[in-house]
């Protein structure tokens, strides 16, 4: 027990990366005299918050114990929060499979929420199998903070990302997708989204999937197409769902649902320039066909943009 709380402070003494706590999540013999702290937060997708463990129990007193050391015990916060977030999603994404494909439920009686793990959880599915591999054996649990410490964007998922990390990483990811994307010259340069003249997926070549495929990092193994049938539909409903809830979205769902739009922002935007990108995007994106929306962030960033 004193070794790995040794090693993690070592890990976390020769890291850059800055963990922290909120007080008003510790457990009562926490002391926060050394500073202020903050948790990772869930996001949009995010579970609901545990419940606390019964008192008495192995949980609570471990809980008592690590808590002496602030940020430890926000390292083992964010491995904890982020495997239940992840399990979650994945239980969410197999469940929501099934009902779809035994016809018990339909897209369009989907939440919000479960329409975000249907479009996400597909891009994220190597990274989430390693961690349903790593949680479970020993000592995966520190493999996993040593990954969030020292390689949280190449290992792990937003599932275990701070919010910061989240907008940070989720620009990149938009940045390079679009700066890498050949798409607008593969389907013949049009002038504008209009122009798109693809007519289905099933007479795409290999070359535009696989443009289409890095632009929304989604993996061209077999059955790509009618995963891309699949996304653009859900998509399409939840731009509904959003244009009816944007009001009420907080700035961590927001930066969410640009971020699986292929929409890029500036890093310091206002909470309502994010709205109104998401609002340009359902104006830009509504009278659209299927094939013309899935390449439209392509052309939605040039036209924001200026480009």
């Amino acid at each position: 027990m004193l070794a790995s709380r040794y090693a993690t402070q070592m890990l976390l003494k020769q890291s850059r990366v800055v963990v922290s706590v909120d007080p008003s999540v510790l457990p009562p013999c926490c002391d926060t005299r050394f500073g202020r702290y903050s948790f990772l937060r869930m996001t949009s997708a995010g579970p609901p918050p545990a419940s606390p463990p019964k008192p008495g129990s192995f949980s609570a007193r471990y809980d008592a114990f690590i808590a002496r050391w602030p940020k430890v015990y926000a390292l083992h916060r964010m491995v904890v929060d982020g495997s239940r977030w992840c399990f979650s999603d994945i239980k969410t994404y197999i469940r929501l499979k099934r009902e779809l494909s035994s016809d018990a439920r339909s897209l369009e009686s989907l939440s919000m929420p479960e329409l975000e793990v249907l479009v996400q959880m597909p891009t994220e599915l190597p990274r989430v199998v390693v961690t349903a591999v790593l949680v479970p054996i020993p000592f995966g649990f520190y493999v996993i903070g040593f990954a969030i410490i020292f390689f949280p964007r190449l290992i792990l998922t937003r599932h275990f990302w701070s919010d910061a990390q989240r907008k940070k990483f989720f620009q990149i990811d938009v940045e390079r997708s679009l700066k890498n994307c050949s798409l607008r010259t593969l389907i013949g340069d049009p002038s504008s989204i209009e122009q798109v003249r693809l007519t289905s997926l099933d007479q795409l070549n290999f070359e535009t999937l696989i443009a289409l495929s890095a632009l929304h990092a989604m993996y061209p193994w077999p059955g790509v197409r009618r995963r891309f049938a699949l996304r653009c539909k859900t998509m399409r409903l939840l731009d509904r769902v959003v244009e009816n809830n944007l009001n009420s979205l907080t700035e961590r769902q927001l930066h969410f649902h640009l971020y699986i739009r292929r929409i890029e922002v500036q890093p310091n935007s206002s909470e309502s320039e994010l709205r109104k990108a998401l609002k340009d995007w359902m104006r830009f994106t509504n009278h659209l066909s299927d094939m013309a929306y899935l390449c439209a962030p392509v052309f939605f960033n040039e036209k924001r943009l200026g480009s």
